[in-house]
């Protein structure tokens, strides 16, 4: 058969817009001739026979089998690439849920494919089932992509991956890419493994991800991993809301510079279950994250709120910086498990300080602190414990009144000039659009208007 558009009926002697179904149905056609996957499979069987007497005879069985799919494979990955002022967007309009009729495996994203949007979409593991160490949505090796304006849904109690990395989405070896107003949930949230998450990252310089809410995942968003071949490039996470997951932000391999830092700010952290912001000193190499900037935020009934470390000391030229937070809620405001309080808390390491604690309650190893404990570091001097008066019990603007709105300085050019007084808290101005915008769509183009076809010979 044919498709396309019909123009002999306008007396065009050729139809440049009709094709040949045949030349589609054609492996020729698609993007790859090959998805360059393998399956490796694991199978064992194991019996046991007991026979006591002549009358008795006991057997046992045990099967095992495990089959793990090596490589990525996007579903629907463009045979082209777009450019950096015109890329390839495909765009819903309307109600788009995309589902896997058989099989299972990442769905949309780019595979080796430059300026690829996705916006508007819907995906959930029920109906389109993924593979370990991908996602639904799974940019690699990819520059310029985005995913806006869509729902991804996992599976809350997700077990049969035993640590294998159940992400939502995943951007591995990829650049510039945009992650923003998305509403991403249940990326095995139940469980609570750290390597299930939201958003997982690995040796992606620079990405931005924005305005997105991530609902009862292990991690909400995983910045993991990194190499020696890695440029890194400023990672933004900011606007974003952080609910329900076991961590809210968790940071790995993340070794920032001055010249291009981590920049987490104006985002909130609402009940997650052990921490909103978690960074983890992996292996004391080069890897480990340093120039994380985490200012401008606000926690709330977090059980360690604005970061918990695990029982290694941080690098001494990690130069973390925590400013201008607002901590609330039950739980420890800061939590330190390594003991080493005179290397983690001196100055190379951390500045803490203009943040805003509803009560005094610090760990550093295993033991209770005051903020004073920290101002014999030298730091949290301007810091203070009071009340930030919210707005309401499901509202973090400040009150006219709070005390809060004249604690932070201002940082990296967010609510004014270098050193500006503006509020502590992910709300400065109190009209910010925290978590997703709505993402209205831009819409399919119009019919075009004012044609002529004018017939043309040989």
């Amino acid at each position: 058969g044919m498709m396309g558009i019909d123009l002999s009926p306008l007396g065009s002697p050729v139809n440049p817009y009709l094709f040949d179904c045949a030349d589609w149905n054609t492996p020729a056609s698609l993007s790859r001739q090959s998805a360059g996957m393998r399956i490796d499979t694991t199978d064992a069987n194991v019996g046991l026979v007991l026979q006591p007497t002549n009358f008795a005879t006991y057997r046992a069985t045990l099967k095992f089998r495990r089959e793990d799919y090596r490589d990525t494979y996007v579903a629907y990955n463009p045979i082209n690439n777009g450019t950096a002022g015109s890329p390839i967007r495909f765009q819903c309009d309307g109600t788009c849920v995309l589902t896997f009729s058989s099989g299972a495996g990442p769905m949309i994203g780019a595979m080796d494919r430059n300026y690829i949007q996705w916006s508007g979409f819907s995906i959930s593991e029920a109906t389109a089932p993924t593979r370990q160490d991908t996602g639904p949505v799974t940019f690699f090796r990819a520059v310029g992509g985005s995913l806006e304006n869509s729902t991804l849904t996992g599976r809350a109690n997700w077990t049969e991956r035993n640590g294998d990395n159940y992400n939502g989405v995943r951007l591995e070896d990829s650049s510039g890419i945009r992650i923003a107003n998305n509403r991403i949930s249940d990326y095995s949230g139940t469980t609570g493994d750290r390597n299930h998450s939201g958003i997982t990252t690995y040796r992606s310089y620079p990405i931005m991800i924005e305005n997105n809410e991530i609902t009862n995942c292990g991690s909400g968003i995983y910045l993991k991993g990194t190499s020696a071949t890695s440029v890194v490039s400023t990672v933004t996470v900011r606007y974003n809301i952080f609910r329900l997951n076991r961590w809210g932000l968790h940071v790995l391999q993340l070794p920032m510079t001055s010249a291009q830092p981590a920049l987490f700010y104006q985002n909130l952290f609402i009940n997650n279950r052990e921490s909103g912001l978690w960074i983890n000193a992996f292996d004391n190499s080069q890897y480990d994250a340093k120039w994380v900037r985490f200012f401008n935020n606000t926690l709330v009934d977090n059980p360690s709120a604005i970061s918990s470390y695990n029982w290694q000391a941080f690098p001494t030229n990690a130069n973390f910086l925590w400013a201008n937070n607002v901590v609330a809620g039950s739980g420890d405001r800061l939590r330190m498990d390594n003991a080493n309080d005179a290397q983690n808390l001196s100055a190379s390491v951390h500045s803490l300080n203009n943040n805003v604690y509803a009560t005094e309650r610090f760990t550093t190893g295993g033991t209770a602190r005051t903020l004073a404990y920290f101002r014999n570091f030298g730091q949290e001097t301007s810091s203070v414990v009071a009340d930030p008066q919210f707005v309401s019990t499901t509202d973090f603007r400040l009150r006219a009144t709070s005390p809060a709105r004249t604690v932070g300085r201002a940082l990296y050019g967010v609510g004014g000039a270098a050193g500006a007084v503006i509020p502590a808290g992910a709300y400065i101005t109190g009209n910010e659009q925290i978590g997703p915008t709505g993402g209205a769509s831009v819409g399919l183009p119009s019919a075009p208007t004012g044609l002529r076809i004018t017939p043309g010979g040989e």
